[in-house]
Order: C-alpha cells, then structure tokens, then sequence
C-alpha cells in the first residue's frame, strides 16, 4: 500500500453576490482547532446564541457550528475510525463582488490496499481507512488528521470584503442577508471525504501516474470514455475540463438519486449529471463540483445557495458510488405514484428500507419551485404500501406532491416529486411513467382506462423479446397499478433498457425503464 501527502487536492467553495440542534453522534468526526489564540476559533467576541447554537463568543459560535457539520457527516457516514479534520480560519480572497469561502482536502491520498475496489487509484485518506477496514497511516502528532480545511475570516464586518457581510452561525437556515456557514463546512468536509479528483484538470496529468477514485466516475461523452481509463489521453481529459454540458458524472447510486430526489436540471437523458465544466478553467471549482445548471441546487456546487442549509442530498449518492455506504445505507423510494380520481388525487409510496424512517409529511404545491405545505389526510398501510387521499384539491388544478422525510439519525431529505392534473373525472386513457426509474429492483407502472378494456401489459428488452407479461384480460374503467420486480420469467433481469408496452383497443403506449444493479 503506498501513500502520498497532497498538495494540491483541495476544492474551494466561492460566493458571487450575482449569482436543529446537534446530532448525538460524538466522536465520528472530530474538528481539531488549529488557530492561534485570539483569532478564528479562539475570537472571543461576545455573541448572543443564534439559530440553535449555544455559543456565546464568534469563536465558540465557528467551532459549534463546524462540529455540528462533522456530526452530520458522521451520523451518514458510519464510518468504523474517528476522522480528525485540522482546521482553521484564515484571510482567504475576498473582493466586493466575490469571496473565496473555504477549502478542503484530503491530507493524504493512499492506493493499492487489498480492500480498495480499484488497483492502481488514489483514495482520499479517510475513504482508504473505511475501506480498508483500519487506519492506513499512523497518527503520530496532533495535527496528523485526514482531513485540511480552511475558512475565511475576512467575513466578519470588513467593509471591503463583500459589503460588510458576515458569517450566519446558527443551524436553522434563517441567515437572512447573512452567509450561512453550514452547508459551507459540509460542502468543504464533502471534498475531503472524497468529492474531488486528485488528477489535475489543467494539464490532465494523474497525480504521480495514478488515477483517483474520483476519476472512475468522471465521463467524457464524446469519448464514451472515463477520466480513469487509460484509452482517455491527458490531452482529452483537459478538452473536457472546460466543454461545458461534456463531462458528467456516470455512476449507477446518482442516477437513482437524481430520479430519486426529484431533480429537473443539470443532467443527460440518462439522468448523468453534468460536472463544472466552465470554458475557462476555474482551479478549486472545475469538474470537482456538480455544474449550477442543477435545480433544485445541490450541496457540491461550486458557489452557494441560500437554499442549502442541512441537507446534503445527492453527495451521499455520490458517496454510494465511491464506496463509503452502500445503496440500502440512504433513504430511497421503491414506489411513488400519485393518480387523479373523482373524490380527489391519490398518492402511493413504498420505501426500499422502511428502517430508516421516523417520521413523514406528506406535501403539496401548485409548482415545483413551491410554496410547499402539509396535506391534512389519514395514512393508510399495508405491505410496505402507504396511501393518502388529498381529497381539498379543486377541479382543473395541477398539484405537485413530495415527500418530507426525518430518518432514524435526525437528518431530513425530500423524496419523490410528481404532479397530476385533477379533472374531477376518469378522465381519458392514460400511461403513467414508471416510478423508480432508474431502478435497481423494480418499478410500479400506472395506467387509466375511460372504459372496459382488453389490456395487455408486457416488458421487453432492448431487443424487443418479451421479458414478462404483468397484465392480460379485461378490466373495468378505473385506474390501475403493476409492480414490475425488475425479474424476467424465473430469473433477474440483468442491467440495461427495457420497455413497458400497455396494448389497448387504442393501440400500443410505451415507457422507457432503467436497470441498473
């Protein structure tokens, strides 16, 4: 197993003015204060507690908030051996206009461990521990951690630094005209778990001739190839650092994640999503970040959002495909159906792994971008299968529905996101798309009949052979619903394309569906 101390590996989160209480799980995740007394952590300007934040100084108040970060991180992750994070605030770039919030990377990347799903790759150093199963490097001094970050202490009121703007340290979201600094130290913590190539963009050189994790997910699709395979020259490597729409993510847990978590932008007809790719390359923020064509806005994008606070939504899909949890580990829709009805609109989900659940609200809104609020309705279970009837929808009116959910450890996300159009009526013949897709395991198909049928419901390969028959025969007029196990007759479907064909007196509707294992 060899190692190498990094120099260069750190991504940075930048501002552009143009553009709950702490989790119980002490230990995981450790900050380490390394600033002088005085300064950063150890400012002891009075403060008033803010926003669930208990400290009553702007250095207990900075540290507060970074451990609450490293405990969100740790309550994810489950990571067998504490990870220590060695960090500091220091004056970073800050201009009117713009600010360079933070950085961090790993403080070591190490490669060719038996337990490492890649030979011949970098690994930041506190991935190789988990999948190794032990700790690679000895820790043998007090600043011997994984992980480097540093943040800019310039936003405490200095008139030239963005205005006067200051940090926001409570945890709630409600920083107002504030930089709130949560998700800054989560998105930062997240490039030093793992979010970054260790291969440098300008010159599509590997780090000392070896790829990194990162680059096994990093695609070019005008090669049809990875940053990681050696067919990919150096040269192709830099002409998709700065192509725009050309380099994205290829990995099978974000492509759920993006279905899964209701994204409308910012990936390809594969639900790949784009990586930052600017044409002029841009170092601490090109192609180790999601592109800001995503909506809604994700954590690993290179500038913030003032709707990001907590949630660190599609990074731990990111994390699935890079090796630290696996699928099961994150919250994930099997089913999420909603359907239009005379007495009102019906809404259907099913949870890979209910395990993981506390607590859910169901909500609703007259677009995607909301307002979003509770639906009063009676939960009705069985089999894993949960139903609610919103019956306080008017007629003509289209309804978005999602799903707010608390898991075991605390943490929220928002799963699921669908519309209909309730009619008051049956309405006309109608083939919903299949929900999960892509799926891993199966996926629920729902169609609407305005009159008795004979229906035929197939799936078929890319091929056109039949793979399974759900439905043949008459059924009544109504709405209807089949559950594909993701099994042709008697055996697993393998990964790939597929395709639901309804027939009816009408003809034949078809929907796409994903495998993917």
């Amino acid at each position: 197993m060899a190692h190498f101390r990094t120099a260069s590996v750190a991504a940075a989160l930048a501002l552009l003015l143009a553009a709950a209480p702490a989790l119980a799980v002490p230990g995981k995740v450790v900050i380490r204060n390394l600033d002088s007394p005085g300064e950063g952590f150890n400012l002891a300007t009075p403060a008033a507690p803010v926003g669930g934040n208990p400290g009553t100084t702007v250095g207990q108040q900075r540290l507060n908030v970074f451990q609450h970060a490293a405990d969100i991180w740790g309550s994810i992750l489950g990571n067998a051996d504490t990870i220590y994070v060695n960090a500091n605030f220091d004056s970073l770039l800050c201009t009117a206009s713009s600010a360079v919030l933070g950085s961090a990377g790993p403080k070591y990347i190490v490669r060719d461990d038996p337990g490492f799903p890649y030979p011949g790759t970098w690994y930041h150093v506190a991935l190789g521990n988990q999948l190794a199963g032990t700790r690679l490097i000895p820790r043998t001094t007090y600043q011997m951690g994984e992980i480097t970050a540093r943040f800019n202490s310039e936003l405490d009121g200095n008139p030239n630094c963005l205005g006067g703007r200051t940090w926001y340290y409570g945890y709630d979201g409600n920083e107002g005209s504030l930089i709130e600094l949560l998700p800054v130290v989560l998105h930062e913590l997240g490039h030093g778990l793992g979010f970054s190539t260790t291969t440098n963009g300008q010159t599509g050189a590997f780090n000392n001739g070896y790829p990194g994790a990162f680059d096994h997910f990093l695609y070019d699709s005008t090669t049809h190839r990875t940053w990681s395979d050696p067919a990919e020259s150096a040269a192709q490597r830099v002409a998709s650092a700065v192509s725009g729409t050309r380099l994205l993510w290829n990995g099978p847990a974000v492509a759920y994640g993006i279905v899964d978590l209701g994204y409308s932008a910012g990936f390809d007809a594969a639900h790949r999503p784009f990586m930052y790719a600017p044409a002029s390359y841009a170092p601490g923020s090109s192609v180790s970040h999601w592109d800001t064509s995503m909506f809604p806005n994700a954590l690993m994008e290179p500038a913030l959002s003032t709707s990001l606070s907590s949630d660190v939504d599609l990074t731990k899909h990111a994390f699935v495909d890079l090796g630290w949890l696996s699928m099961a580990t994150a919250t994930t829709l099997a089913e999420f159906t909603v359907e239009d009805f005379d007495t009102g609109v019906l809404v259907r989900w099913r949870f890979a792994d209910p395990s993981g659940v506390s607590a859910i609200t169901l909500e609703r809104a007259p677009g995607t971008v909301g307002p979003w609020s509770a639906v009063d309705a009676e939960l009705f279970t069985r089999d894993g299968l949960t139903a609610a009837m919103d019956a306080t929808v008017e007629s003509g009116t289209r309804y978005w529905y999602r799903l707010r959910v608390v898991q075991s450890d605390g943490s929220q996300v928002v799963l699921g996101s669908a519309s209909v159009l309730h009619s008051g009526g049956t309405g006309p013949l109608a083939f919903g798309p299949p929900s999960p897709n892509p799926t891993p395991s199966g996926t629920a198909l729902s169609f609407r009949l305005p009159r008795p049928e004979w229906v035929r419901l197939d799936i078929v390969d890319a091929g056109g052979r039949r793979v399974r028959t759900l439905e043949q025969g008459m059924l009544a007029p109504g709405e209807y619903q089949r559950w594909w196990d993701g099994r042709g007759d008697g055996r697993v479907a393998p990964p790939g394309l597929y395709f639901a064909l309804l027939r009816t007196s009408d003809g034949v509707r078809t929907q796409r569906i994903a495998v993917i294992r």
